[in-house]
């Protein structure tokens, strides 16, 4: 024997260290951990620094962003899940799913009726999916540097998603959730 004790408290094993490799301390405070919070960061800011400058402040007169914003509306004001801009109304919106309206409709009721406030919950969303694939491709930069970089910088400097990241659309929300599942199998 070494004479090199390999008893590790709970908190130790909790926090990254293991017996077999004698490491010991706080995951946060690795090196391998701020290399995450970093790459974190840095893409979501790109993200949302890309989408901000393609943000325009006026609703798209047609497509979907009116239409969930009329859903939630409808939702916040306690109207149920009716398109309330149409003259006669039907009883219950039957083409579209309720989740984004609804989430929507919580933003209108904490934040009140500020499309500047709806708009950038898909901005913020479009950061967090950066943000996201990059954390899902944080291996294979290591490997494949510049593949994956490029890979990256195509899907946030991308037109549409920074369009996209401007609108009340379910798009960049719809992105983000995918990335969020494939990060989910990643960790099970």
């Amino acid at each position: 024997m070494s004479g090199a004790s390999t008893d590790l408290e709970p908190d130790d094993l909790a926090a990254g260290g293991h017996p077999a490799s004698g490491a010991q301390g706080r995951a946060a405070e690795s090196p391998t951990s701020r290399t995450l919070l970093l790459g974190v960061l840095v893409w979501f800011g790109a993200a949302v620094l890309l989408g901000a400058l393609a943000f325009h402040i006026e609703l798209g007169i047609g497509g979907d962003n009116a239409e969930y914003l009329v859903l939630a509306k409808s939702l916040a004001g306690g109207e149920g899940y009716r398109r309330i801009s149409l003259p006669d109304p039907p009883p219950t919106e039957t083409q579209r799913p309720i989740g984004y309206p609804a989430l929507l409709a919580g933003l209108i009721l904490v934040f009140g009726d500020r499309l500047w406030v709806l708009k950038a919950a898909s901005l913020v969303a479009f950061g967090l999916a950066a943000a996201g694939a990059w954390y899902l491709l944080r291996d294979e930069e290591r490997k494949r540097g510049l593949i994956v970089a490029g890979a990256l910088i195509l899907f946030v400097f991308n037109l549409n998603s920074t369009r996209y990241a401007s609108i009340c659309g379910t798009e960049t929300l719809f992105t983000l959730c995918g990335i969020l599942v494939l990060i989910a199998v990643e960790q099970a």
